[in-house]
């Protein structure tokens, strides 16, 4: 049986605690044997750890106000091997992720906390953004879990992007 399976979560954070988790797969549908020693392969260990260690010091330090197309962009000079590539990127660390609850004047009763169990309205780019839509005229910031019109927006917004009345429990 084959399918395709996350090699890893890795989490890039600064010294506070905020930053980004990525979420690697496997390129193609592989066997739970394969997957295993896929993640196992020294090189893209040896790149996830690099990836976490040198992410913040080329981002000043600090990785809450850091834009996360520009991550992405940084992120993928540590794509080390064919076999793997990046599914998601989401915001991580309670500061960061708190960025994106708040007042919301196109929304009433706006969400006015997050969830860390379901991070409904977290924001997060899937594989076409990180791969094709790097630059500033194409990018599509998302909100996970939202609905439409507001799980999109092409700009980053710092507010709620759903009401309490949508909120998963």
């Amino acid at each position: 049986m084959k399918a395709f399976g996350i090699v890893e979560h890795v989490y890039v954070l600064d010294s506070t605690q905020n930053g980004f988790r990525v979420v690697y797969v496997t390129t193609d549908p592989v066997t739970d044997a394969r997957l295993d020693e896929i993640r196992h392969r020294p090189a893209i260990q040896t790149a996830f750890t690099t990836l976490q260690r040198d992410a913040p010091m080329y981002f000043g330090g600090s990785l809450l106000y850091t834009d996360i197309y520009d991550f992405a962009a940084f992120a993928k000079r540590y794509d080390a091997d064919p076999d793997i590539r990046m599914h998601n990127i989401f915001v991580m660390g309670s500061h960061k992720m708190g960025l994106y609850i708040g007042p919301n004047p196109n929304i009433r009763n706006p969400a006015c906390r997050m969830d860390m169990g379901t991070e409904q309205d977290n924001l997060y780019l899937n594989s076409h953004d990180i791969y094709y839509r790097l630059t500033k005229d194409r990018r599509i910031y998302r909100y996970w879990k939202c609905r439409a019109p507001y799980y999109i927006s092409l700009t980053e917004e710092w507010f709620s992007h759903f009401s309490e009345d949508e909120r998963l429990y």
